[in-house]
């Protein structure tokens, strides 16, 4: 999954330099698809009722930032 997201990350990147409308066009269509995800993945995370301190782990945050973090994505429309 790294790899994928570095691959989209390198074709963004040359969009925005050479067709910036086309990557304009990439990212509504990822914000979209993001929203969408969202909301499933937080729910079924919740779901699953893993420790803040493992969710803070896995993505690389304060435990702190976690409940934020899950609020934002699962309220996104």
């Amino acid at each position: 999954m790294n790899e994928l997201i570095a691959q989209l990350e390198k074709k963004l990147d040359n969009l925005a330099c050479e067709e910036p409308m086309a990557g304009l066009r990439v990212v509504a269509a990822l914000e979209r698809i993001t929203e969408q995800a969202g909301r499933l993945v937080t729910f079924n995370v919740k779901a699953d009722d893993p420790s803040d301190e493992a969710i803070a782990k896995s993505l690389g945050m304060a435990e702190q930032e976690v409940g934020t973090y899950l609020l934002r994505h699962y309220l996104r429309r």
